[in-house]
Order: structure tokens, then C-alpha cells, then sequence
């Protein structure tokens, strides 16, 4: 019986490694990126993204955003994962503003906002998952909660 659970264990590894390659493979090349450098998030909100370790594979950021804080626009180029840092985190709620560019008159304007509560760190049923490189956007604080989570981004494409 234990093997058939480390069989059935092992198939189903596979496949999920598989889907999550497949997940990246088609994700848009960094080429396709048309934002400028400057609005990449630890250099247009430092204060809320700092690099806790980088290599030319991956770059782990420190995200923090402070009880009421509206952070400054800025973007992700890479696909990354997010995982909550704290289990006691209690309940907060947030508001993602995503942003969009008129070149016409050389300003970005809000394309959409999403407002979304997060039961805490501490629940076990929100796990991480894969990210898309986000365009410019903003994230507001609507809780009295400071939000602490870690973003591993991918900096290179993981191949088939």
C-alpha cells in the first residue's frame, strides 16, 4: 500500500513539475517588456521592496506595506511567487490598483481596481502561487495591519 502512495506520490510530482514548466515556458519574454526601468518596484517604491538576495537566476524581495500606506505606482518584470512572512498576521484588507499608459497625453490613469481580503498568514488554505509580470500598479493599505510578505522573482526562464 506504501508504495502505491509513493507511486501515485511521484506521478502526480511530475505532472505538477510539468505544469509549472509549462506555466513559465509561456510566460512573454522580458524583450516584450515595454515599461521603463525606473518604475521597476525597488526603485520606484523602495520602501516598500527591498532585495534580500539576488543572482542571476532569482531576486527575493522583502515586501512590506505599513497600516494605511498607499504605496507608489511601480511594476514586476519577471514572474514570481509570493509568500506571506508572518503566520500571525491577522486579517487585513487591500485594494490593487492596476494602471494603464496614454500615450497621447504622456500620463498613466487607473484601468481597474480590486479590492481583496486576506484572512492572515496563519490560514493555511492560501498557498503561493505563480505570478505574471504585473505593468505598473499600486497596492493600498486599508487595514490598521502592517503586511509582511517575501516575492522570489524568476529572472531567467526555466526551459522544458
Amino acid at each position: 500500500m506504501k508504495l502505491l502512495f509513493l507511486v501515485i506520490g511521484l506521478v502526480a510530482g511530475a505532472a505538477i513539475g510539468v505544469l509549472w514548466t509549462r506555466s513559465f515556458a509561456a510566460l512573454p519574454d522580458k524583450a516584450a517588456w515595454n515599461w521603463p526601468d525606473s518604475l521597476d518596484a525597488v526603485k520606484a517604491a523602495p520602501h516598500n521592496h527591498k532585495v534580500v538576495f539576488e543572482n542571476s537566476q532569482i531576486r527575493i524581495l522583502e515586501v512590506i506595506l505599513d497600516p494605511y500606506e498607499f504605496e507608489p505606482m511601480h511594476t514586476h518584470s519577471h514572474p514570481s511567487v509570493m509568500f506571506g512572512a508572518d503566520i500571525d498576521t491577522p486579517p487585513f484588507d487591500i485594494v490593487y490598483y492596476a494602471y494603464g499608459y496614454d500615450p497621447a497625453n504622456r500620463r498613466y490613469f487607473i484601468k481597474d481596481s480590486i479590492r481583496q481580503h486576506q484572512s492572515g498568514q496563519g490560514d493555511s488554505t492560501e498557498a503561493a502561487n505563480l505570478m505574471k509580470p504585473e505593468g505598473p500598479h499600486r497596492v493600498r493599505n486599508l487595514s490598521n495591519t502592517r503586511i509582511l510578505a517575501f516575492r522570489v522573482e524568476f529572472k531567467s526562464r526555466i526551459k522544458e
